[in-house]
């Protein structure tokens, strides 16, 4: 008797099953990969501290009187003390004002706005003390005239007013402005409040750190996620190529610069990598057969 035998019937590679397997691997992946392109990076306190902790609203008060973290540009010049002449200062001046106007800063402390600041008030306690020498010397001169003396007796009194003035403040104003007028323009006015013998003077080291350098500190407002942060630091980066200082090196860093860098570099390999992962799992589920049906027929 002759053996009959045909070949074993194998079952179809592309089956039903495996079809709808293969059709919800790519919605698993689109899904995924549409998650984590809306993923957020977000820095604050409260997103790895309790909400209770005590230190968490000690800093959380001082972030909305100062702002957070700052933003750090540091502009670093290759000849000592020339980022403060008075052009490369006055351009420094119209920068710290325009990044002061971004969105999503609280406060901008750089060397121009600092000394703009007490040049200011060193001109107004001069304007106030010049006011009250003429006031007093005026008052004088009408009670002299009130008083019935002559014309030449009140002059008399209004320059002896005068002349206790100069005598009582001239010497504190020739000691307290030995370089002259309080102006931005006044190049020995600047180097004389910010630097000492043996360079920048100590207070005054946050925002001059060296002779060759200066520092501007943006804080952006408190509450700022990281889209805001990245946007900020952008704009901070642009407006300081924009002002065009000469034989300047430029260093734009701080906490928030570095989380900005992190998160985009982050959001941008996120995906990449979470689609990776998903088509080699759906490739090893695709290559690899779950079951082999083989069949004989005698």
């Amino acid at each position: 008797m002759q053996r009959l035998c045909r070949p074993s019937a194998v079952r179809p590679y592309l089956t039903t099953r495996r079809l709808l397997a293969a059709l919800g691997g790519l919605l698993l992946l689109a899904f995924v990969v549409g998650g984590l392109l809306r993923t957020q990076v977000r820095t604050g306190l409260n997103s790895f501290l309790p909400a209770s902790d005590p230190s968490v609203a000690e800093l959380n008060a001082v972030g909305r009187d100062f702002g957070g973290d700052p933003v750090e540009v540091l502009l670093e010049s290759k000849q000592p003390r020339t980022l403060l002449r008075e052009q490369e200062l006055m351009t420094l001046v119209r920068l710290e004002g325009q990044l002061s106007q971004l969105p999503d800063v609280a406060t901008v402390y750089g060397p121009g706005t600092l000394l703009n600041q007490i040049a200011g008030q060193a001109q107004d306690f001069i304007t106030e003390l010049i006011g009250r020498r003429d006031g007093d010397a005026n008052r004088a001169l009408v009670a002299a005239r009130e008083s019935g003396k002559s014309e030449a007796e009140a002059q008399a009194a209004k320059q002896q007013v005068l002349d206790q003035f100069t005598q009582r403040y001239g010497p504190l104003i020739i000691e307290g402005l030995p370089s002259g007028l309080p102006t931005l323009r006044n190049s020995g006015f600047v180097s004389r409040v910010v630097y000492g013998p043996t360079g920048p003077r100590s207070q005054w080291r946050f925002v001059v750190p060296s002779d060759n350098a200066v520092a501007i500190s943006v804080r952006p407002r408190d509450g700022a996620d990281a889209v805001a942060v990245q946007r900020l630091v952008d704009s901070v980066r642009a407006e300081v190529a924009a002002a065009k200082l000469p034989d300047t090196t430029v260093t734009v860093s701080g906490v928030p610069a570095v989380v900005a860098a992190l998160g985009a570099q982050a959001k941008r390999e996120g995906p990449l990598l979470g689609g990776v992962a998903l088509v080699a799992v759906a490739l090893c589920f695709w290559l690899v057969p779950w079951t082999r049906d083989r069949k004989s027929v005698v």
